[in-house]
């Protein structure tokens, strides 16, 4: 080698090191087995000309340019290689959220009518699709990042918009819960747990998790994202068969050919919609609200009880953003019986940490209490200077439930300072503790007599009746005989959850105050008016407490118990 070529030669090997590195990319064609499958291509989408083990891989939506800084450093001889970082590795810094999804989309387009006819309503309502945003602020980059480290069409992360316009607290007429719409059953299966004190379904965290879980296997089983997709929206079994009826007449197998519900039918349709309306907002006149592209909440892990007002303070935020980004629980406690995650805002998350271990720091202000069997629960709550409504309300007690006792129910702690308050989160709540029976009686129907004319009589609705009797299409006949329940109350309880945010807010007023029974002896002149003015308390409270009709049961002398209301 000459002088010159041993001077060029390194000179040449330091400006390639110095200058980006460009990876080439090929287009995603017939080799993509979802395309395959549904005659759809892709032509937004661009894969590396790499091999990958798995079949669902992260995908780019532009060639990646990759500048290498300087050269890997070199271990010294008979010294372990440090590790060289990778592409996963690369923090990339995007201002707007929006675009990085964008840059994940995979799915194709869909020849479908629909598609158009949904883009054309979330067009026409660009304030309904701004408060959509607007939620998806709190748990967007918490998807799109889970999405992206699985290696699926980033469409899915805007899934929910199409389930529940991101509203955590949406409760379908099949009882679906949840960001994610996951009914009982299918959470259960997913490892969601759902009881008296939180339902996971409304996790944000965990039911990400779950629902990701449950569309990769839905992937694995059709080998394509538009029947998992439709599958997810009215399960495996109905979409199996449909594509299995179709394959034996010889028809198409694709989710545009096979039979589905109508429903499902728009499901797919519609979450196309929302990808093309994200990924060019401008072509139907509208904006999408920047969302910053970076971790809106952090989830910390205690095992203590702690008030959900208190742990808001200690969070720094208003309760209903507390509640927003911790929608699961159910009552106005968390219950420490297990770890358990609550999200916090990334900016304050240590500072909630550092408040929460605090040893001085009050955590509760509620405690469990069991019921004896027949105590009213009227009482109970005029105790702790609450409403039996109220008190009802913070235990997910239907307002028509009848109280048969024996169960738990929280009540708050007698006393502010109170720090250490016992909560049995095993304890069988009052809420899950059946009714006692209705006194019943029995009716042999007149002649002349109908439904609703009995109904009347006895102050029940005619759908009542019928279900008591399992009298069909409303028609009764002379000499039946009818049960009636006289008090006119259902046997079966609404199972749809109290919203958190209305537990919460009657929690609130709830630790703020107790009742201090005051024993009083009646003096002349004394009226019940004056009374109650004198302790500040309600005359029909007086009256109620001490079982008082009128003025005339107020006897000189006599000792009356006056429950005052004491702040804390």
């Amino acid at each position: 080698m000459t002088l010159f070529q041993k001077t060029l030669v390194p000179l040449l090997l330091s400006l390639a090191l110095s200058f980006p590195v460009q990876a080439q990319f090929r287009p995603i064609g017939a080799g993509n087995k979802d395309a395959a499958a549904t005659g759809d291509t892709q032509t937004e989408a661009w894969l590396p000309e790499v091999q990958t083990p798995h079949a669902e891989v992260s995908e780019p939506a532009q060639p990646l340019n990759i500048t290498v800084q300087q050269p890997f450093p070199q271990a010294e001889p008979g010294q372990p290689v440090a590790a060289q970082p990778t592409l996963a590795d690369t923090v990339v810094e995007v201002g707007d959220l929006w675009d990085r999804v964008r840059k994940g989309f995979k799915l194709g387009e869909l020849a479908n009518p629909l598609v158009a006819r949904h883009e054309a309503a979330f067009a026409s309502e660009p304030e309904y699709l701004a408060r959509i945003v607007e939620r998806s602020r709190r748990y967007l980059f918490h998807i799109a990042e889970e999405v992206e480290k699985r290696g699926m069409p980033m469409e899915i992360a805007l899934l929910p918009i199409v389930e529940s316009a991101f509203n955590p607290q949406a409760y379908s007429r099949s009882r679906a819960s949840g960001i994610w719409q996951f009914m009982p059953s299918t959470g259960k299966n997913y490892g969601l747990q759902q009881n008296w004190w939180h339902d996971e379904r409304r996790d944000v965290h965990a039911a990400t998790t779950a629902a990701l879980d449950y569309l990769q296997r839905l992937h694995r089983q059709f080998n394509n994202w538009e029947l998992a997709l439709a599958s997810y929206n009215s399960g495996e079994g109905r979409v199996g068969r449909a594509v299995a009826y179709n394959r034996s007449h010889g028809l198409g197998t694709d989710f545009s050919n096979i039979p589905l519900p109508v429903e499902t039918r728009n499901y797919v349709p519609k979450l196309i919609a929302v990808r093309n309306i994200v990924r060019n907002p401008e072509r139907f006149g509208l904006t999408l609200a920047a969302i910053a592209n970076k971790p809106y909440f952090t989830v910390v892990s205690t095992g203590k009880h702690i008030d959900l007002k208190r742990a808001a303070e200690f969070a720094e935020i208003p309760v209903d953003e507390f509640l927003a980004l911790n929608p699961a629980f159910n009552r106005p406690v968390i219950t420490g019986k297990e770890a358990r995650a609550i999200l916090v805002p990334a900016e304050t998350a240590a500072i909630f940490q550092a408040k929460l271990d605090n040893p001085d720091q009050p955590l509760v202000s509620w405690r469990t209490q069991k019921l004896a069997r027949g105590e009213a629960l009227e009482k109970v709550a005029y105790r702790y200077g609450l409403s039996s409504d109220e008190l009802k309300q913070v235990n997910g007690i239907p307002s028509n439930k009848k109280i048969a006792g024996g169960g738990t129910i929280l009540v708050p702690t007698s006393t502010s300072t109170e720090q250490i308050a016992h909560i049995d989160s095993e304890a069988t709540p009052e809420s899950s503790v059946a009714a006692p029976a209705p006194p019943r009686t029995s009716h042999f129907v007149r002649r002349g007599e109908t439904l609703s004319s009995i109904a009347r009589r006895y102050g029940v609705s005619t759908q009542q009746l019928q279900s008591w009797n399992r009298v069909r299409k409303g028609r009764v006949v002379a000499g039946q005989r009818l049960t009636i329940h006289r008090s006119g109350e259902e046997h079966a309880v609404s199972e749809q959850p109290a919203e958190p945010n209305s537990v919460v807010k009657v929690a609130a007023s709830a630790t703020s105050q107790t009742n201090q029974i005051v024993t009083y002896k009646v003096q002349r002149g004394d009226t019940l008016y004056s009374i109650a003015r004198r302790f500040d308390v309600d005359v029909d409270a007086l009256k109620s407490r001490n079982r008082i009709l009128s003025q005339r049961g107020l006897m000189l002398g006599t000792r009356v118990e006056i429950p005052v209301r004491l702040k804390s």
